[in-house]
């Protein structure tokens, strides 16, 4: 037998073979599901096995992602300030309750650090960063819990101008549940930059957003299965756009997709030329025969852009 040997098959199947939980029903949220799509969540809650899991790009994407965590876990934890990882909490909400585990908990005094075992580049980065935090916190650190996201740098480039609802709201609910603050940090996995939001217990704007986001959780699990709405094929808010929660589905099936792409390629080349005459119709010019037909074969993907359509004419008469 041939000795001849490479690392790359291996090493993806070992990330894809990474133990993933069998859902089963429950009468709770998870924080991470927090301003996702309510038909998504009405099946996990049920225990419904999914339909279109995680493809096994998707699953090394969340590997990476625990990497990225891994590294900035070791820096803190060599300058003594790491509480704990992995916590759980529960949030009492009316109705409904939503649970979650900490990535960290940190604070307390900043203590001399040995970072030899670590590769020379993060040697330096660690040294960089116990120094930066002694020099401007001498009296130690307040204690907050720190959630990591890391992402590309297209969407980190988003995120330094104001941090995903989503994560706000599961930030926030950590906050809510642990009474101390939230640090929501990203870091652009393409060239490790980093930036942060930080997450208060009280907010009257995060609660509005939790309080409507749990009440409408609340309404969508007392309807009978044939009465679930799903989520419409594309999203309106100005513009037209394709909707995250249907691409990134665990039952895309149920809209007649077996694959994101099959999704998310007629769906965006569908609200861009539906945005083409939006912007048509703001600008107050007449709709060719051309525009008619697009409309035509936009409303056979998205009946319901019609009706979004037909008023943006008659705010122009």
């Amino acid at each position: 037998m041939s000795k001849q040997w490479g690392l790359t098959q291996i090493w993806n199947i070992a990330l894809e073979n990474v133990p993933r939980h069998e859902l089963e029903p429950r009468d709770y949220c998870w924080a991470s599901e927090l301003g996702g799509s309510y038909y998504d969540r009405y099946w996990k809650m049920k225990g419904r096995k999914p339909t279109t899991p995680p493809n096994a790009r998707a699953l090394r994407k969340f590997e990476a992602g625990n990497l990225v965590e891994w590294v900035m876990l070791q820096v803190l934890a060599r300058a003594g300030v790491i509480k704990g990882t992995q916590e759980h909490f529960i949030y009492e909400g009316v109705g409904i309750n939503v649970t979650g585990r900490l990535d960290f908990e940190a604070g307390g005094e900043i203590q001399a650090a040995d970072y030899s075992d670590l590769p020379e580049t993060f040697q330096g980065i660690a040294e960089s960063t116990i120094t930066q935090l002694k020099e401007k916190f001498p009296d130690g650190l307040a204690n907050v819990n720190i959630e990591i996201k890391s992402c590309a740098a297209i969407m980190f480039d988003r995120y330094q101008l104001a941090p995903s609802p989503q994560h706000s709201l599961q930030a926030f609910v950590q906050a809510k549940a642990t009474k101390r603050p939230t640090l929501l940090v990203y870091v652009s996995k393409d060239d490790l930059r980093i930036c942060e939001w930080k997450i208060m217990p009280i907010s009257d704007k995060y609660q509005k957003l939790l309080d409507t986001d749990l009440e409408g959780m609340i309404e969508t699990l007392v309807l009978l299965e044939d009465e679930l709405p799903k989520e419409p094929l594309l999203s309106y808010s100005d513009k037209f756009s394709s909707n995250w929660r249907i691409e990134y589905s665990n039952y895309l099936t149920d809209y007649g997709f077996e694959l994101p792409e099959e999704y998310s390629k007629p769906a965006k080349s569908m609200a861009l030329r539906l945005n083409n005459i939006v912007k048509k119709l703001k600008e107050g010019k007449e709709l060719t025969k051309v525009n008619l037909k697009t409309l035509e074969e936009c409303y056979a993907f998205y009946p319901e852009a019609e009706e979004i359509i037909n008023k943006l004419k008659e705010i122009k008469l």
